[in-house]
């Protein structure tokens, strides 16, 4: 059986009066770099459903060829937009857990 990764994105679609989500590329770089070496990977989400975009991830000069790759892809988008709750996943399924994020 192939290792599997459980990479959990946040369900905040603003900070204030700021439009906000995960930032791309730190979910699609290693999206990449997992599904390019064998593993089976799953995008959750703290409450489930479409995962939001920071929208200042989606500017030309933050886009990355991951980035690009991901935006491209009709499977991982379907994946942003039917995310399963972090809740509804068997955390006994996967090897490890991701947590995309920034640190200031």
């Amino acid at each position: 059986m192939g290792k599997k990764v459980l990479s959990v994105a946040t369900s905040n679609d603003n900070l204030g009066d700021t439009k906000t989500g995960f930032w791309l590329e730190e979910l699609a770089s290693p999206y990449y770099i997992w599904k390019n070496n064998g593993y089976s990977v799953t995008v959750a989400s703290i409450k489930g459903g479409e995962i939001p975009l920071d929208p200042m991830s989606l500017k030309h000069d933050y886009l990355t060829e991951h980035s690009k790759t991901f935006l491209n892809s009709e499977a991982a988008m379907k994946e942003l937009k039917n995310s399963p709750s972090v809740s509804s996943v068997n955390m006994a399924e996967y090897d490890a857990l991701y947590i995309p994020g920034k640190s200031q």
